[in-house]
């Protein structure tokens, strides 16, 4: 592998995980755990090749980032997370409802199956009364 090959190797990861996180996929804290990760493995791989290593280094190092703007992006993450658990309780609810409603549902059907078995016993033995043959 050459160090052109490694830097354009990179890069595309580099640029899969900025996509991810626009699109969505992934918090800023996920792209920053994963870029550790991969700095970590860096560190491993090219132990014996340091040029490679500086490489990966300069290409995934966190720019730095003022205590404000770390807060503020934070603060953004926070709410998101209350709004995802705001939205996942009212989730819940309606699915607590739900099977409120399907359990009635269910006891409603229960109670008129009771109620067509009890008449189909009362038409049988009307039936039988006036010796009518009853095949099912």
């Amino acid at each position: 592998m050459t160090k052109n090959e490694l830097t354009a190797f990179v890069d595309k990861v580099m640029i899969i995980l900025k996509d991810e996180v626009e699109q969505g996929y992934l918090t800023e804290q996920e792209y920053d755990d994963y870029v550790n990760l991969f700095r970590r493995a860096a560190e491993n791989i090219f132990e014996k090749h340091a040029d490679f290593e500086r490489e990966v280094d300069r290409m995934t190092k966190p720019m730095i980032e003022l205590p404000s703007v770390l807060q503020k992006r934070l603060y953004a993450e926070i709410d998101s997370l209350n709004a995802n658990k705001e939205a996942l309780i009212a989730d819940n609810e309606i699915l607590l409802a739900d099977k409120e409603a399907l359990t009635a549902d269910n006891e409603a059907l229960t109670a008129d199956n009771e109620t067509l078995t009890a008449e189909l016993a009362r038409m049988r033995a009307l039936l039988e009364q006036y010796h009518i043959p009853v095949n099912a």
